[in-house]
């Protein structure tokens, strides 16, 4: 079994000062020095990394998370938005920026808010396979030129992510698969709806290969801009929008915004998590690449989960969306369960 080299980054007192300096500092020879690298970030603010040239396998691979307690994730009470009062960050200004340029197979990215506010640029780009970015916020603007917030140049897996375009620009993406097919399970993809994206903008958009899309969220994107309405695997389903062309079997088309949403204005304070009552709620499918959780780390339905990054979990005295009438519960030898 490798041995996992675990390293702290924080300005002050920890292993690295930066995202980049540990990543320089990784063995190349991941591989023959049987080792995996785990960053785990401080509740801190981080410029760019690009992740390269290492030798890695599937157990043998590069890891970047948040130290205890430092994540949006870490909390349910806080608000689905990006947010720097709320947990660790990464951002990047300059144009044609890419915050986290990752060119390393199997390179897990997770619980990270990450944004890029420069003209053209790209927030998250897989620029390989086999990688993993779960239970991450990440947000961008100004994506002229076919920018993205998140894009996979190859077979990778986005899981439980909240996508977030303040783009205004002809052609954003918030989502984009170029390269080979790979799996976007539970990701909720928005435009805020004050702000207007362009007309050949996609919430989910696809080329050169059949990505697969499973209990995905797209709205707030331009007329029939929330999925390109070809090129998707034909076992996508379970997907949910606005607009008319949520791909796969089991759609959940036309759902009023504001109606599946706490808060969808960005001039207010932005909350992404489900309401009560959604047409998301209990609308999904289980996958096995979820692990029946949602960005929270909370526990999904796991036969009718909600679709979108979110899992919707009552108030305390409220009504689970799952057992709507308040039935009892029973256990498999015949006991109330609770």
């Amino acid at each position: 079994m490798a041995t996992e080299i675990v390293k702290t980054i924080q300005a002050s007192g920890g292993d690295y000062t930066s995202l980049q300096t540990w990543e320089d500092d990784i063995t190349i020879g991941m591989v023959a020095a049987d080792e995996q690298w785990t960053g785990k970030a401080a509740d801190e603010g981080f410029g760019t990394l690009a992740v390269g040239g290492q030798t890695v396998d599937a157990t043998h691979f590069i890891k970047l998370t948040t130290q205890a307690n430092a994540s949006f994730a870490d909390d349910d009470t806080n608000r689905l938005d990006y947010d720097t009062s709320q947990g660790a960050y990464a951002t990047a200004a300059p144009s044609f920026a890419v915050v986290f340029d990752i060119q390393t197979q199997y390179t897990q990215i997770e619980k990270m808010q990450v944004e890029c506010t420069s003209s053209s640029g790209q927030v998250i780009v897989t620029n390989t396979s086999d990688c993993t970015v779960q239970r991450v916020i990440a947000k961008g603007s100004a994506f002229a030129n076919g920018g993205s917030v998140l894009r996979s140049i190859g077979a990778n897996d986005f899981i439980n992510c909240l996508v977030i375009s303040t783009d205004t620009s002809d052609a954003g993406y918030g989502c984009f698969n170029t390269g080979s097919a790979g799996n976007w399970i539970h990701i909720t993809s928005v435009s805020p709806s004050n702000v207007t994206a362009g007309t050949n903008s996609f919430g989910f958009n696809n080329s050169y290969s059949a990505a697969l899309l499973v209990n995905c969220a797209a709205f707030g994107w331009p007329s029939g801009g929330d999925y390109k309405s070809s090129g998707w695997s034909g076992s996508s389903s379970n997907n949910a929008s606005d607009g008319t062309n949520a791909p796969g079997a089991n759609p959940v088309d036309s759902a009023t915004y504001a109606d599946q949403f706490v808060d969808v204005d960005s001039t207010g304070t932005m909350d992404f998590k489900l309401k009560s009552g959604s047409a998301l709620e209990g609308a999904g499918v289980q996958h096995a690449l979820s692990s029946d959780l949602d960005i929270f780390g909370n526990a999904r339905s796991a036969s009718t989960p909600d679709i979108g990054c979110h899992e919707f979990v009552p108030a305390a005295g409220g009504t689970n969306p799952h057992n709507p009438l308040g039935h009892p519960l029973y256990g498999p030898f015949g006991g109330p369960i609770g």
